[in-house]
């Protein structure tokens, strides 16, 4: 009884002083852009902006801006933003990156080592569902998911890379996976190899379509992946939320441009339910 009574006037005291802001971590992790060829997506990342329920925004800065290679955290590697960083009170319902104006050092590469120019452009809030009451304490820590298949568009008729982040959101502690094989059959001129994609929908029984603005949009995208020794494709989507998914093949992945309706053929289509904190098995095929 002593001990707990001791916690909670600390507690107290806490409230008191500091107001009993709400804490949040976060981390980021990417998947990869259509073109596999494309090595380094580098931008100058300056802090985390939080959106609330009644339409403002609170901008957490970074101590320093962290100039990161966006496509360099894939399978499970993350980049830490955030470690119990402060939010006043509030209802808050979005979080997206916020990125340094400065265009220097910005920039994206291939593999025959071909740097092109990179624009930004307003990404949109991911969900973020965390509430900071008065006189109270809370603590968030998110993963981040950064997908560039939905992100990043060339521009041909400038030479050009635009980058509108397409983020989604996770609690930590409930990020769940989505993996399997692929075994579809691929029209002429297409292939798993060069194009294999995978593509989740948030809800069951949905017509599956490219990320164009507009009707059904994909919630995440993963690369499917050749196992040289076995011969067999497989994929894996990390950081979920639990729920219901339809999920679907593409061997057409390389037509993606986030902003034009792009004919994709999606084969191996199928309902899932995932848990919270799981890994569910899911095979795709004709």
């Amino acid at each position: 009884m002593t001990r707990a009574f001791l916690s909670l006037g600390v507690v107290a005291i806490g409230c008191l002083l500091a107001g009993c802001q709400g804490q949040v971590s976060a981390e980021l992790t990417t998947e990869r852009p259509a073109d596999g060829s494309l090595r380094q997506v580098v931008a100058s990342l300056a802090g985390l902006e939080f959106e609330k329920a009644d339409g403002t925004t609170k901008q957490v800065a970074f101590t320093a801006n962290k100039l990161v290679n966006l496509n360099g955290f894939q399978n499970g590697s993350l980049l830490s933003l955030l470690a119990n960083e402060s939010l006043p009170e509030g209802t808050y319902t979005g979080v997206r990156l916020v990125f340094d104006t400065d265009t220097a050092g910005r920039f994206v590469s291939d593999s025959l080592a071909r740097r092109f120019s990179l624009q930004l452009a307003a990404g949109s809030y991911a969900d973020f569902d965390f509430k900071v009451e008065k006189d109270k304490s809370s603590r968030a820590e998110i993963i981040l998911t950064l997908d560039l298949r939905q992100s990043l568009r060339f521009e041909g008729a400038t030479g050009l890379f635009t980058l509108a982040p397409y983020l989604r959101s996770v609690p930590t502690a409930d990020a769940s996976t989505i993996a399997g094989t692929v075994s579809v059959t691929c029209d002429a001129g297409t292939s798993l190899a060069s194009g294999g994609a995978v593509y989740l929908y948030r809800g069951v029984d949905l017509v599956p379509d490219d990320r164009d603005g507009s009707g059904i949009e994909p919630y995440a995208t993963g690369v499917v992946t050749l196992n040289s020794v076995t011969g067999v494709y497989s994929y894996r989507v990390l950081d979920l939320p639990a729920g219901d998914y339809t999920v679907a093949a593409t061997c057409d992945g390389l037509l993606e441009n986030p902003v034009t309706d792009d004919v994709l053929v999606f084969r191996g289509i199928r309902n899932v339910k995932v848990a919270r904190n799981d890994t569910l098995t899911a095979d795709l095929a004709n």
